[in-house]
């Protein structure tokens, strides 16, 4: 979630160089199918769960906070980035990739 949080900031700042503002709709929502660091992402708290997180993980927290980004739970069975992160059996390859316009 984190790689993918500063990968929107980046885009998000390019789009700004590039003076394409109208192109940018905050909060950029990221799909996500971890519920506990979706929850550690909203909450402020710092708890003795928490308090070794390192400092990426803040950054996320901040992110939003500010209202750039924000986190929607997905089911495991319908998280279409698996394409790309994990090997699939070969219905869910063809079923993730024709959701993507790719087969």
């Amino acid at each position: 979630m984190y790689q993918c949080a500063t990968d929107v900031v980046w885009l998000k700042e390019l789009l700004l160089e590039l003076g394409l503002e109208d192109m940018i709709s905050l909060p950029c929502t990221i799909f996500t199918d971890n519920t506990g660091a979706i929850c550690i992402s909203e909450s402020n708290a710092v708890n003795d769960k928490t308090k070794h997180i390192r400092v990426k993980y803040h950054y996320v927290r901040q992110l939003v906070r500010r209202g750039e980004i924000s986190f929607k739970y997905v089911k495991s069975a319908d998280n279409i980035a698996d394409l790309f992160t994990k090997p699939l059996s070969g219905k869910q390859t063809k079923d993730f990739a024709f959701s993507l316009g790719i087969y």
